[in-house]
């Protein structure tokens, strides 16, 4: 996922791969510039609040009671409002990703892996 994270660069905007694959010493040196995961990161059961495919869902952390506008890099069309998600997501370039898959809780007891 992070490969498909774009950044500005010399005034172009590129994805991590493309830098890659142009030189793979580019991701050494620019990677820690753009990735501040460290700093915003959350692991938590999340509650689907408002989605736009492709473009972004709205997640409640059902702990902290804290929202989250996630970009939809998983590109996730099965999603419904109220449902309930495990995942991490993190902040890049001041916008929340997934960092991978996800585990939906589809009923007490029952998972479903993505």
């Amino acid at each position: 996922m992070i490969f498909e994270c774009k950044i500005n660069l010399g005034g172009k905007s590129l994805k991590y791969i493309d830098l890659f694959v142009q030189d793979p010493r580019n991701i050494n040196s620019n990677l820690t510039k753009y990735l501040d995961w460290n700093l915003d990161n959350h692991f938590a059961v999340f509650q689907i609040e408002k989605f736009q495919l492709a473009n972004f869902v709205l997640l409640k952390n059902t702990i902290s009671n804290e929202y989250f506008e996630v970009y939809d890099n998983l590109f996730l069309p099965t999603l419904k409002i109220g449902q309930k998600i495990i995942a991490r997501i993190v902040k890049s370039q001041g916008k929340y990703l997934f960092t991978g898959g996800f585990v939906l809780v589809l009923e007490k007891g029952n998972f479903s892996r993505y």
